[in-house]
């Protein structure tokens, strides 16, 4: 009965230690996810700066942001004076993808467009259906 009491304290202890050591490695985590970030903005900053040429500036940036978060597929869309967005600056994407064409509000580069938040993709995405939709 002593060795089970005192077996459960030193779980206890064991417990609160590992605890501990979770909580330092999640503050370290979100540090370096911080320092990432800031890395980031200040790297897309300087290409801002620097690049007089849109065409490059765009080309560029999709390079940073597909290094910035290690995606296989980045595009830029921008509107024209109807409306419809089209890929002015892409990586990874396939030809077709790069002629597709959305209104805005339409899939998920119109949904962006229309509300003027970012949605993160994780995973395969097929045909520019909108994961977010129900």
């Amino acid at each position: 009965p002593e060795d089970v009491a005192g077996l459960g304290r030193v779980a206890e202890l064991i417990g609160l230690e590992l605890a501990e050591a979770n909580a330092l490695w999640r503050a370290q985590r979100q540090q370096q996810d911080a320092e990432a970030t800031l890395r980031a903005s200040r790297d897309l900053q300087a290409i801002i700066r620097r690049e007089r040429d849109p065409d490059q500036l765009l080309e560029r940036t999709t390079a940073q942001l597909a290094d910035v978060f290690g995606a296989d597929g980045v595009s830029i869309m921008l509107a024209n004076s109807q409306g419809e967005l089209s890929v002015r600056s892409s990586r990874g994407l396939s030809d077709v993808a790069k002629l597709d064409r959305k209104k805005i509000g339409e899939g998920i580069s119109g949904r962006v467009a229309q509300t003027g938040k970012p949605i993160l993709l994780s995973g395969q995405v097929q045909g520019g259906s909108d994961p977010t939709a129900s």
